[in-house]
């Protein structure tokens, strides 16, 4: 994979949890990562070859490795921004292990509908 492939800016945002003046808990995103990245739809016959009739992958998105991706369950809980979209990170995947690439396998809306 050369860098090159990587056409889009996205924004990789984390949860902010906070409590207001009333003591109830508000969340909000917070800008955490701008990175450059190649975002793919997954096919239809990559959801038939998984053997899963209700598939939630909709999208891998493919950026360098960066030592914020070591903690999968961490980054699990973030977000991607793109253009005026929304994807949940549903995982993270260390490419072949060489620290190079990371795929973020995302499912597109927020589950919080934010």
């Amino acid at each position: 994979m050369s860098s090159g492939k990587l056409h889009h800016r996205i924004k990789i945002q984390k949860r902010n949890r906070t409590l207001d003046m009333y003591g109830q808990r508000q969340d909000s995103w917070e800008d955490y990562l701008s990175v450059r990245a190649n975002v793919r739809p997954v096919s239809g016959m990559e959801k038939i070859a998984s053997m899963s009739v209700a598939a939630s992958l909709t999208h891998t998105i493919l950026v360098r490795y960066r030592n914020e991706f070591r903690f999968p369950l961490k980054v699990a809980s973030m977000r991607v921004l793109f253009d005026e979209r929304v994807f949940d990170i549903d995982s993270v995947r260390n490419l072949e292990e060489r620290n190079r690439w990371a795929v973020l396998n995302c499912v597109e809306g927020s589950v919080d509908g934010n």
